[in-house]
């Protein structure tokens, strides 16, 4: 397996790990453990309190791992693999969706869990994950 496919297939884990944390976060009613954004509470580190440290895992994981590890492979894809483009629109729409999917994340704690962006947020972390599922796959061929 090449270094790209590796990486790629790092994003998926990456982001399939934070999706199960975002299920958890739903399961354990944490979705306002911190109940403002990016900090919780009004600091970087959350109270002694599990659903605060249940939100703020989903949001350490997006932070310090699914951001950079998508972008990664957008930008790889973009510097290295401009022959393929199935695989290029891939991992730029993956790059860009996880961008917005912070800002979004953002909204739904912001807005007070509003259902129909707490679906959107679901609905665009499956994106990426296909978005970056498409990518591993077609690397790893």
């Amino acid at each position: 397996m090449t270094p790209f496919a590796k990486l790629a297939w790092a994003a998926v884990v990456a982001t399939f790990v934070l999706i199960a944390i975002g299920g958890l976060v739903r399961a354990t009613d944490s979705g306002l453990g911190c109940p403002d954004w990016p900090l919780c509470f009004g600091d970087w580190l959350p109270p002694a309190e599990l659903h605060a440290w249940i939100e703020h895992t989903h949001r350490l994981v997006a932070a310090v791992f699914v951001g950079p590890l998508v972008g990664a492979v957008a930008l790889t894809a973009l510097l290295t693999r401009r022959q393929d483009r199935p695989m290029l629109v891939a991992a730029a729409l993956a790059g860009v969706l996880v961008i917005v999917q912070s800002l979004l994340g953002r909204s739904v704690v912001l807005e007070l869990l509003r259902a129909e962006l707490v679906v959107v947020h679901l609905a665009m972390a499956l994106a990426v994950l296909a978005a970056t599922l498409f990518v591993a796959d077609r690397a790893q061929r």
